[in-house]
């Protein structure tokens, strides 16, 4: 895994600002949507859970086809993505040359469980041995997938997730991933506009309107502790509620 990465989730969570699901007594509700937002590339920092994903030397039944493998192990496990959410099966092909353990990967990234069609199998990106305590990869889906009716917002680049292994996680069967992608937009609050960004919190499901909204109060274009994510806020003095949605 790479560290400027770690780093970042390290420092969301440290601070503990997962958005809640409990809506205050308001004086406004605001509705946000999301088509309206432009695609960014993890400006703002991800907030996931660690050891996110179970891994099991049993192939799921949800697997139709398998490639011909060419390890000595598999390990295999699922990714449950977008709105409605729906299960991503992959493979962890795991191969063992001069003595160095190192895994490929197979994510059926088209949700049709069939691992042999989705192209290359995925090799290590990060900064790891590429084993099983050290493998990273980008796995990307594209928003047709995802998202039920997109509306064509987000174009043709897919919704890219960062997929990682390392030793703590791993010892307990468990791998790891967070979202890349998030939204860029902006939100009036009062006389007020102020940036905002639609990002994955929790689990990192790819469904960026069910996590509340990061709003860049100083507007200095980062972010800062107390900026969210929100499903309500007081600012100045009045409260609003936050109604996020597709479209």
């Amino acid at each position: 895994m790479k560290k400027q990465n770690f780093f970042c989730i390290s420092a969301f969570l440290s601070v503990g600002l997962f958005a809640g699901a409990t809506l205050v007594s308001a004086d406004e509700t605001v509705t946000i949507k999301a088509k309206k937002f432009s695609l960014a590339n993890f400006v703002m920092p991800a907030g996931s859970t660690p050891g996110n994903i179970a891994v099991s030397t049993t192939q799921p039944s949800g697997i139709t086809k398998s490639p011909t493998f060419k390890g000595t192990q598999q390990y295999y496990g699922q990714l449950d993505l977008g709105d409605p959410v729906n299960p991503y099966y992959f493979a962890l092909d795991l191969k063992n040359k001069d003595g160095k353990d190192t895994f490929v990967m197979y994510f059926d990234k088209n949700h049709n469980g069939d691992l042999t069609d989705d192209g290359d199998p995925l090799k290590n990106q990060g900064d790891g041995s590429g084993g099983p305590g050290g493998f990273a990869t980008t796995l990307t889906v594209k928003w047709s997938k995802l998202i039920a009716d997109p509306n064509d917002s987000f174009g043709t680049d897919p919704f890219s997730i960062w997929f990682f292994s390392n030793s703590n996680n791993w010892s307990s069967q468990k791998v790891s991933h967070y979202s890349r992608t998030q939204l860029k937009g902006s939100v009036t609050l009062g006389s007020q506009t102020y940036p905002a960004y639609l990002v994955d919190s929790g689990y990192n499901d790819a469904n960026l309107i069910n996590d509340g909204v990061i709003i860049d109060l100083n507007k200095n274009g980062k972010y800062d502790q107390g900026e969210g994510p929100f499903t309500s806020t007081t600012v100045n003095g009045k409260t609003y509620n936050f109604n996020i949605a597709w479209k």
